[in-house]
């Protein structure tokens, strides 16, 4: 995979030649990427062989866009496919002041400092790993393998506090990146979740929550075909 950091790239291309392209976008005394851009982006992209934008920020994968229409925005804690999403603008939503050097206009002073390189498999395992309904995951399993490796509980069978990161080690295993139930609760590989039935409406890693078993927060009866 031809990867590039953003700042790097837009950088390269420059600031009078992404203006011209109109992906970046002046508004007031910014200059921003926008749902129009997404596209033009995609275009530039594919010119330039690059399969892969991304910005790293501590070490940590927080946007990236690929040529296939496929992005992660952690700034604003969306993803998915730009065909899919009800705004474009998802794609760069609250993300301008860190992705792209040219927030306030030309910087003649740039220096670019990368933030560690990403692997492949950072970006892999978001995107291109399998998706798959909760329910229809766990059914591929015998109830007591799921109870021994403390997926499930033993009382009631229920996914609570201790299923967290067994659960996510079973999703390692098996190759799968996301593991959700409609629009209303996912799972990723790397602990991020959304679990509308508990009131996280946002991207939210379940490492910064207490309890833990707020990832299935109200959902066994929807997501967890072994209640009882």
């Amino acid at each position: 995979m031809n990867k590039r950091d953003s700042i790097e790239f837009f950088h390269e291309i420059g600031f009078q030649k992404l203006l011209d392209l109109g992906i970046l976008v002046p508004i007031g005394s910014t200059c921003q990427l926008k749902g129009t851009s997404v596209h033009k982006l995609i275009k530039l992209m594919e010119k330039m062989n690059v399969d892969c934008l991304y910005h790293n920020e501590n070490g940590a994968l927080k946007w990236f866009l690929k040529v296939n229409g496929d992005f992660v925005n952690r700034y604003g804690s969306k993803q998915g496919h730009v065909s899919q999403v009800p705004s474009l603008g998802d794609v760069f939503i609250r993300s301008n002041r860190d992705i792209q050097p040219f927030w306030e206009g030309k910087n003649l002073d740039y220096e670019f400092i990368e933030d560690g390189e990403v692997e492949d498999g950072e970006i892999e395992d978001v995107i291109e790993g399998e998706e798959v309904e909760i329910s229809q995951f766990l059914k591929q399993f015998d109830e007591t393998d799921l109870q021994i490796r403390k997926v499930l509980n033993t009382v009631h069978n229920y996914l609570n506090s201790n299923s967290v990161k067994p659960l996510l080690e079973l999703m390692k295993e098996h190759g799968i990146s996301k593991l959700k139930h409609g629009y209303k609760w996912y799972l990723l590989s790397n602990g991020m979740f959304v679990n509308r039935f508990g009131g996280y409406n946002n991207e939210t890693d379940y490492r910064k929550v207490r309890p833990i078993g707020d990832v299935f927060l109200h959902t066994n009866n929807d997501i967890n075909p072994f209640r009882r």
